[in-house]
């Protein structure tokens, strides 16, 4: 519960020095506490947790926030690895159960979570007969954009969900070992090729902010008459990047956490492959920023422009 109710007091202030109204959409399983004043739902959260709830009811008001919930418990279609524990017998569940009833297992959200990452370690010892934490298939989405091929930003050819000769391969050696020749294959590459990996990720650098790789006709018409690519990714780049330039003028400490995310979230990749589509993840974030560079170049307009500025004012 105060871990929910910091986050939400954290997401306050930072966004508290942006104008507007914001909007949080706040998407869980549970929602253990109201936030509205007078609420008679929670009783037991506004008994030992009403002074934090209100603090942070004053913070969200206060930077203008508005929460909005949505149960996620509408969008499951089942558990395709609810046989794989015993809630009776395995010993992790048995840690997690609720006091009150021991032969049944808790329904807190985080206890299902840590569950859910168990139960796939479990499959996982079962399958590959080794301990593997968490697989992944980070070597393969190397190789697929450092392979020597340069004519697009990654070679789907060479992805076995893409080329019957990589999926043969694929079920022949199985999916471990196949990840492990992929990893030795991208690291040969980028050994033997060290300048071209260097140029291809300054390449991903530009095209994940733009949307452009090369003149190639193939690859424009993909990139310059799709709907919201390079136009719409560069206009918002470049608005988005003056709202950053300011928010650090005017709030550096607000902002900063803005900056680390636009650095370090896409470095995977510009070391792999990238799409446009991985930038969806901080498109929110970055559309924050660009509301407040598209409020500073409206601003500096009107400044500029007085008779602009008083027909926009002008009363109807």
């Amino acid at each position: 519960m105060r871990i929910t109710l910091a986050a939400l007091r954290s997401i306050a202030r930072g966004v508290a020095g942006f104008p507007g109204r914001k909007n949080l959409i706040w998407a869980s399983s549970a929602f253990p506490f109201s936030l509205q004043p007078g609420s008679g739902e929670y009783l037991d959260a506004q008994r030992n947790y009403g002074e934090d709830i209100r603090r942070t009811a004053a913070l969200l008001a206060s930077a203008r926030v508005a929460v909005y919930t949505v149960d996620v418990r509408g969008l499951i279609v089942g558990d395709v690895y609810q046989q794989t524990l015993n809630p009776v017998t395995d010993p992790l569940v048995q840690t997690v159960q609720p006091l009150d009833n021991p032969q049944t297992v808790s329904e807190e959200p985080v206890s299902y979570t840590h569950l859910d990452v168990y139960k796939r370690q479990v499959r996982n010892y079962r399958t590959f007969h080794k301990p593997i934490p968490l697989r992944d298939n980070f070597w393969l989405e190397v190789w697929v954009g450092n392979d020597g091929h340069t004519a697009t930003w990654v070679d789907i050819m060479a992805h076995p969900s893409v080329s019957d000769k990589e999926l043969a391969e694929f079920v022949r050696l199985g999916e471990i070992p196949y990840m492990q020749e992929k990893r030795r294959q991208a690291l040969d590459f980028i050994s033997q090729h060290p300048g071209q990996y260097l140029v291809m990720s300054l390449r991903r650098f530009v095209y994940m902010w733009t949307a452009f790789w090369n003149l190639d006709p193939n690859n424009l018409e993909v990139e310059f008459h799709n709907p919201a690519n390079v136009y719409l990714t560069v206009s918002l780049t470049v608005v988005m990047l003056i709202g950053l330039w300011q928010a650090l003028r005017s709030a550096r400490e607000r902002a900063l956490p803005y900056l680390l995310l636009l650095l370090f979230y896409p470095l995977v990749f510009y070391l792999t492959h990238p799409e446009i589509r991985y930038r969806h993840v901080i498109e929110p974030e970055m559309i924050i920023l660009a509301a407040s560079g598209a409020r500073f170049i409206i601003s500096e307009l009107l400044r500029g422009f007085p008779e602009l500025a008083r027909l926009v004012r002008r009363p109807a």
